[in-house]
């Protein structure tokens, strides 16, 4: 993990903080705690997602986080993208 590896407790009440997230891997999984402290990870968020703590987003979740993001327009040429996908096109 880049930056300071060290493994720390904090007073926090939940979340997704680093902090917090690095106090609920030392509670849970001290054995992921101990790999943060050797640097094993790239960032907090990947050892807690290997503990069991994090569950990323699905495709579809993101799917549907970036189609409500998209204009009239870009859901446009999505769609007929798509279904020129479906029939066999490249698109």
């Amino acid at each position: 993990m880049a930056g300071d590896t060290s493994v720390t407790s904090s007073k926090c009440q939940g979340g997704t903080s680093a902090a917090y997230l690095i106090s609920r891997i030392k509670r849970d999984r001290p054995d992921i705690a101990k790999r943060i402290e050797r640097g094993e990870f790239k960032s907090v968020r990947m050892a807690a997602i290997e503990a069991g703590i994090i569950t990323p987003p699905t495709v579809i979740q993101r799917l549907r986080t970036i189609w409500r993001a998209a204009s009239a327009e870009e859901r446009a040429e999505f769609l007929k993208q798509v279904s020129r996908e479906a029939v066999g096109g490249r698109g």
